[in-house]
């Protein structure tokens, strides 16, 4: 009888707490939960690095007349490179397209911006930035006890330097 009333009470106590149960298994052969996730003991990974390449972007930075500046005198543009709104663009590596997200820049004087010097014509220009980017293609062996689990490919980007110049429009 005692058995009885302890197992009804231990079958009550885990329905209202509502474990999930979950084995290791499940997040080991699910690579976005296995990537996130620190190892567990007995895990273990191997980085590979397959390729590299240089890739930049070319962004108009915001806070710009939609004609551009006309500056008889010459002159310049000051650009803060890391504000502005975010964008996102696909690029080609010789691996396959990868996504690059960058700021635009914003145009106004500030501690981290750029000046960009206009020629003194009567023509309008536009400030753009050139954003240079470290692309790394990289191969990931997940183990389990010294077993190969399974693999995954992913591109790591690094940020190299950015370059402004003034393009007549």
């Amino acid at each position: 009888m005692k058995r009885a009333v302890l197992s009804v009470l231990l079958c009550a106590c885990l329905a209202v707490a509502g474990c999930p149960s979950a084995s290791a298994k499940e997040s080991v052969h699910n690579p976005d939960i296995a990537e996130t996730a620190s190892l567990r003991y007995g895990e273990s990974n191997k980085t590979t690095l397959l390729a590299t390449e240089t890739k930049s972007i070319v962004v108009t930075p915001g806070g710009q007349p939609s004609g551009g500046y006309k500056l008889p005198s010459g002159g310049s543009i000051n650009v803060r490179p890391e504000s502005g709104s975010n964008i996102s663009v696909s690029v080609a590596a010789t691996w396959g397209p990868v996504r690059i997200t960058t700021t635009i820049g914003y145009t106004g004087a500030g501690v981290s911006s750029i000046s960009i010097p206009v020629p003194s014509a009567n023509y309008y220009y536009k400030a753009k930035l050139r954003k240079y980017y470290k692309l790394s293609h990289v191969k990931i062996d997940y183990y389990e006890y010294g077993v190969l689990k399974y693999t995954t490919y992913t591109t790591q980007q690094t940020y190299l330097r950015t370059e402004g110049f003034a393009q007549r429009v």
